[in-house]
């Protein structure tokens, strides 16, 4: 008789145990899928270990229970990564999250499924054949990387290892696919897009445990695929923030979990990143093992121009200088193409009454209504958060007055002061809007890239790979993004910054009413090392990242009050049990509770309560100051949300 430890795929509290024993009459291997009994309910489970009941004579005499025996065996082999366990165990720990839980999420949703096709396809073996990669010539190649990161990819299949490429979305993921297959042969290549047919998830998931594919790529979640031998991993398009998971628990990044791998398991990492990150590391003179950073291609000089633009009253004023039209209409005349980039969805941010001041709010969330035109006077208002609409006023709410004014310009009050222009000089221009389809977004790219489109007016949704860089990039309006009151804003609206310029390969102008406000000084002067030399000294005065770990907690509830008294209570205790244990006290500064940047979001208030873990080591954290963490952290209820490393803080 055999005692087998088990993980209940299953959302266990985390005050309880994690690991549950179970008894069988035979050793399971470790990674082996059964189902147990909990709570009167047949639950998954993924096997830890398994040893001789005359091992644990002595606990189970001590228990006060007895022991059941497994319900059902559904492989008697493992079928996750060698790494697996490792990997839940960092991930539960480093983010606060219950193992159980973490378990079932990077397991497959369709376990039982997935476990039909392994069995049915156990004596079908695939050899690949890479016995070319060798001889592959890259001179004749069109590069995006440096050679190196070729020969690096070459090297590792010639090891027969596998390269796991990370994307943080679908555009990049076909971008580079579409690349790496004219370069290497095609039957090597795995692309993993999102949400595949079960069919497709089976092959994948063998073809990846089996070795039988080696260069993978995938979105946020591809690192929970089982890779059986793991040599390379290259992470494209760093700092994104779609690598961060908002949608789900655990809140991981995968960038972090990606880093941690690669350090695992002693194998290299490539990052694709901006000069920015690559002065950020030479400031802190900190050695990242197996990390290196793939820089951006180097590109002609651009003119940058700073220009100062004050606009006209609300109704009546232009969003395109006349410096930026003059460029738009000299750029036009050269044959020619112009990028005009604004943060901003719709006609105008939102609607206020010239006489009484009311601004038409969402009834759902603490923020303006977006007003956006369409044919037919059928204008609306909608809210960017969670989707409300109702139809755009032509007298105000309150007042009955007729003066309405507009406020702030969107991307379509853009593209209709084109309109005009765009009859009298013969060009053609497209609005690319974050709500449009991927394929219609990368064919809009693509005719934009091929010269028949003049003019490409776009939010961050622009910034695909699939955008060839262009003579002119615009930025019609960045002062609004120094509005948002965030310890790291500056650092967000560097990297727009350094990313437009990237696009551009004449002129780069950006329209502000702040000529003066140093960033703009230093993207002019490529000066990246003033940047974190400035960025540093506060963040190191103030003990924010990377001197810091962040952890938000939130607090949610249709009740404003309600959350003022849970935010207070939670304040209470954890500074109680700070003064408790003063040896910890220095590791920690515990902001007071204060409502969100939008306090109420999707009909729920929210109030935030922010931790600051001090490191020892900028961007690292040791298992010291991990423990001590969770220590503190086990005081939050479990009602409350926990969100290690925020994208941000408001």
């Amino acid at each position: 008789m055999f005692i087998i430890d088990v993980l209940p795929l299953t959302n266990l509290p985390r005050q309880e145990s994690q690991i549950l024993s179970y008894f069988y009459n035979s050793p399971l291997p470790q990674g082996s899928i059964i189902s147990v009994s909990l709570r009167n309910k047949d639950i998954m489970a993924i096997v830890v270990e398994s040893y001789p009941v005359n091992k644990a004579k002595s606990y189970l005499k001590k228990t006060h229970f007895s022991l059941k025996k497994i319900n059902k065996i559904y492989t008697v082999e493992s079928f996750v990564a060698p790494y697996f366990f490792d990997l839940i165990n960092f991930t539960s720990e480093y983010y606060f999250e219950n193992l159980s839980w973490v378990a079932k999420i990077f397991l497959p949703n369709n376990l039982k499924s997935l476990i039909q096709y392994l069995a049915k396809e156990k004596n079908i073996i695939v050899n690949l054949d890479h016995s070319d990669i060798a001889s592959i010539n890259l001179d004749d190649k069109q590069l995006i990387f440096p050679v190196s990161i070729y020969e690096k990819i070459k090297e590792t299949i010639k090891k027969q290892q596998q390269i796991l490429i990370s994307a943080p979305t679908e555009q990049h993921l076909r971008f580079y696919y579409n690349h790496l297959k004219t370069i290497f042969p095609e039957n090597l290549i795995t692309p993993i897009y999102k949400s595949p047919r079960i069919k497709q998830f089976n092959k994948h998931w063998l073809q990846i445990l089996r070795n039988q594919t080696k260069i993978i790529l995938g979105l946020r979640s591809v690192f929970t695929y089982p890779f059986s031998n793991l040599g390379l991993i290259i992470i494209l398009d760093s700092n994104n923030s779609l690598y961060k998971s908002w949608d789900q628990r655990p809140f991981y990044n995968t960038e972090v979990i990606l880093k941690w791998l690669s350090n695992h398991l002693n194998i290299p990492i490539l990052i694709q990143s901006d000069n920015l990150d690559k002065s950020l590391y030479e400031a802190l003179n900190l050695p990242y093992k197996n990390q290196l950073i793939i820089p951006p291609q180097n590109k002609p000089q651009t003119e940058i121009i700073i220009h100062q633009y004050f606009k006209e009253k609300p109704n009546k004023r232009k969003y395109l200088s006349p410096l930026l039209l003059r460029s738009i209409l000299q750029t036009i005349k050269k044959q020619e193409k112009s990028i005009l980039f604004l943060n901003k969805k719709g006609w105008a941010r939102s609607l206020i009454c010239e006489d009484c001041g009311y601004i038409y709010q969402c009834k759902n969330c603490d923020i303006p209504l977006a007003f956006h035109k369409e044919d037919d006077n059928k204008n609306y208002l909608v809210c960017h958060r969670c989707g409300y609409k109702e139809k755009a006023p032509t007298v105000c709410g309150n007042c009955q007055s007729y003066k309405i004014n507009m406020l702030g310009a969107g991307d379509e009050r853009i593209a209709e002061e084109l309109q005009g222009l765009s009859r009298q000089y013969n060009f053609r221009f497209r609005r690319l809007d974050s709500e449009s389809k991927i394929d219609d977004i990368i064919q809009t790219i693509q005719e934009f890239n091929n010269k028949k489109i003049d003019i490409i007016i776009g939010t961050e949704i622009i910034l695909k790979p699939q955008l060839e860089p262009s003579n002119l990039v615009g930025i019609v309006n960045i002062d609004d993004l120094f509005t948002f009151p965030d310890a790291r804003q500056e650092e967000k609206i560097m990297r727009y910054l350094v990313k437009l310029k990237q696009l551009a390969k004449d002129k780069f102008i950006i329209q502000t009413v702040q000529k003066d406000n140093y960033l703009f000084q230093i993207i002019k002067n490529n000066d990246y090392d003033l940047f974190w030399k400035n960025e540093l000294f506060y963040r190191n005065k103030y003990s924010w990242p990377p001197y810091s770990q962040i952890i938000k907690l939130t607090y949610k509830n249709k009740d404003i009050n309600k959350c003022r008294k849970e935010s207070a209570k939670l304040f209470n205790v954890l500074k109680s049990f700070l003064d408790k244990h003063s040896i910890y006290k220095n590791f920690f500064i515990v902001l007071n509770p204060a409502p969100s940047f939008i306090e109420k979001n999707k009909s729920y208030y929210q109030w935030n309560i922010i931790i600051k873990l001090k490191l020892n080591k900028p961007f690292f954290i040791t298992k010291k100051e991990l423990i001590i963490r969770n220590m503190l952290l086990n005081n939050v209820p479990s009602n409350w949300i926990i969100d290690v490393d925020p994208i941000t803080m408001l």
